[in-house]
């Protein structure tokens, strides 16, 4: 009797464990890999718009803008607070940064002016640049 009552015991805890690994699984997985990056090329149509995904912990953004006036839509995507600056690569000199930080879940529309260059996007609140949250990018004419 106390035989059975081990085993179901055993097999109860055992199906937990399972459960609760594949939900810990999955979510890792679909919170480690970045969505596919998009890419602008000189002959592609370039939208109105360039998005940009602020999520935990990546930057989705394309890999390549037009220089010039730019509107730029930022989704934050994720349970954590997120910011983005634009570094030079040549100067690492900050050319532009969100004012604030983005709140989760917020979308912000934002406009700039870009001259061609290579750039780094970075995330840099609360150690999130160290977690993989920064981008290189490049301008173009």
């Amino acid at each position: 009797m106390i035989d059975r009552i081990r085993l179901g015991l055993l097999c109860r805890l055992g199906l937990c464990a399972l459960i609760i690994g594949s939900c810990d699984s999955e979510q890792n997985s679909a919170g480690d890999e970045p969505p596919a990056q998009q890419e602008l090329s000189a002959d592609a149509n370039i939208p109105d718009t360039i998005e940009i995904t602020l999520a935990d912990f990546y930057i989705g953004m394309p890999d390549i803008l037009p220089a010039g006036d730019l509107t730029l839509r930022l989704a934050s995507e994720g349970v954590e607070e997120h910011n983005l600056i634009f570094v030079a690569k040549d100067t690492e000199e900050n050319v532009w940064e969100t004012e604030g930080r983005l709140s989760p879940y917020e979308v912000r529309t934002v406009e700039l002016n870009l001259p061609a260059g290579k750039y780094t996007a970075v995330c840099d609140f609360s150690g999130h640049e160290t977690r993989g949250m920064f981008f290189e990018f490049a301008v173009h004419q």
